[in-house]
C-alpha cells in the first residue's frame, strides 16, 4: 500500500502560479474608430477610398433636337460633343421630344407626331429598336417611377399611358387634355401639363386625381421640373417664362423671364436650371436663385427635351464592389489572428 507523504499530496499549481495574470489593455474610447469593432472600421475606410467620390459632379446634357430626330450631348462647360442617339429609319414626323434614362443607364425617347413611338437606346446611345407603342398617338415626355414603370404622354389620345420595366402594356395611368409633360414629385405623385386647359393636373401615385395647379394669365405650359426641395417648376410657352410652385401648390411666381418658347426643363445635380429655348435654338442655364448665367448651347434646331446623363460614378463599378469585398474579407481574417494570437 503506498502512502503519500503531505507534500507529495498537494495539488499541483494553478496556471496563475505558474503565469501572472495578463490583462488586455483596451484603448480608451475617445474616438470614433476606438468605438467600432475593427471590421467595421475597415469597411468605412475602403468605402472611402474604393467608392465614387464625385456622386455630385457635373453630368452631361443631352438635347433632343425636334425636327433632325437625334439627341446631341453637351459637357459641363457647354461643349458640343456630337450626337449621342439617333437611327436612319424615323418615318417623316416621328419627332424627338422628351427623353428619360432608367436606372441602368439605357435610354428612352418619346418620338411625337402619329404614331406616338417609344424608343429605347444602350448607354453608349447604340439603337436597341421600338421600346412601346401600343396606345400612343404623338408621344410627348416620359418618366420613370420608382419601380422602373415608364410613363408616357399621348398627346393625341389626351392619356397618360403606362408601361412595365419589360415594355408591358399596363393601360391608361390617367386622362388629360393634351397631355404634355410629366414629372414626379419626391412622394411618387405624378404631375402632367395640359396644352389646351394651362393647368397642371396631379395624380397620387395609384391614379387618384388630386385637383390642379394653375397661375391666372400664365398660358401653354409646355416643361415641368422639379428641384431638390421639391419644388415645381413650369415652362409656360405663352408667357416666356418659367414660374416656381411650392410643395403645398403655392405660385411663388416667375423664377426665369425672357426667353424664347421655352419647353423642356432640367436641373442639374448643383442646382442649376437649364431650358430649351425652342425658336432661340439654344438652352440658357439659371443658378439656383434664378440669375440668368447666359446661353449653355447655341446652333440647335427646335431643341425640346432636355436629360442629364447619368453619372457613371454615381454607380459603384463591378471592380470597386469587388475590392471593397476583399477589404472586408481581410479585415475579418485580420481580426481573427489577433484574437488567436491573444
Amino acid at each position: 500500500m503506498i502512502r503519500c507523504t503531505r507534500a507529495a499530496c498537494q495539488p499541483p499549481p494553478s496556471r496563475s502560479a505558474k503565469w501572472p495574470s495578463r490583462k488586455r489593455e483596451v484603448a480608451p474610447p475617445s474616438s470614433l474608430v476606438g468605438k467600432w469593432p475593427a471590421w467595421l472600421t475597415l469597411c468605412v475606410v475602403g468605402m472611402l477610398y474604393i467608392l465614387p467620390q464625385d456622386i455630385a459632379t457635373a453630368q452631361n446634357l443631352l438635347v433632343s433636337e425636334y425636327s433632325n430626330e437625334r439627341a446631341i450631348e453637351f459637357d459641363s462647360t457647354g461643349a458640343n460633343l456630337g450626337v449621342f442617339a439617333s437611327h436612319g429609319s424615323f418615318s417623316s414626323g416621328d419627332r424627338f421630344e422628351g427623353m428619360a434614362f432608367d436606372a441602368n443607364g439605357y435610354l428612352y425617347t418619346a418620338q411625337g407626331n402619329v404614331p406616338g413611338i417609344v424608343s429605347r437606346f444602350s448607354p453608349t446611345g447604340t439603337y436597341l429598336g421600338t421600346f412601346a407603342t401600343t396606345g400612343l398617338s404623338d408621344a410627348t415626355d416620359i418618366q420613370f417611377d420608382a419601380t422602373g414603370n415608364l410613363y408616357v404622354a399621348s398627346f393625341q389620345n389626351n392619356t397618360v399611358h403606362r408601361f412595365s420595366p419589360a415594355g408591358a402594356d399596363l393601360g391608361v395611368f390617367a386622362s388629360v387634355p393634351s397631355a404634355y409633360n410629366l414629372a414626379f414629385a419626391r412622394d411618387g405623385s405624378l404631375y402632367v401639363d395640359s396644352a389646351s386647359d394651362n393647368t397642371i393636373h396631379h395624380f397620387s401615385a395609384t391614379g387618384v386625381d388630386l385637383g390642379a395647379l394653375a397661375s391666372a394669365g400664365s398660358t401653354v405650359p409646355a416643361g415641368l421640373a422639379f428641384d431638390v426641395n421639391d419644388n415645381l417648376y413650369v415652362a409656360y410657352r405663352g408667357n416666356n417664362t418659367v414660374r416656381r410652385f411650392s410643395p403645398t401648390g403655392i405660385d411663388l411666381g416667375v423664377f426665369a423671364s425672357g426667353l424664347n418658347d421655352p419647353v423642356g426643363i432640367a436641373f442639374d445635380s448643383g442646382g442649376e436650371l437649364y431650358v430649351a429655348n425652342i425658336v432661340g435654338g439654344n438652352v440658357r442655364r439659371f443658378s439656383p436663385t434664378g440669375a440668368d448665367l447666359g446661353n449653355f448651347a447655341t446652333g440647335l434646331s427646335l431643341p425640346n427635351g432636355l436629360v442629364f446623363r447619368p453619372s457613371p460614378s454615381a454607380v459603384p463599378e463591378p471592380g470597386n464592389v469587388a475590392a471593397l469585398f476583399s477589404v472586408m474579407v481581410s479585415g475579418g481574417l485580420l481580426l481573427r489572428r489577433r484574437h488567436r494570437r491573444c
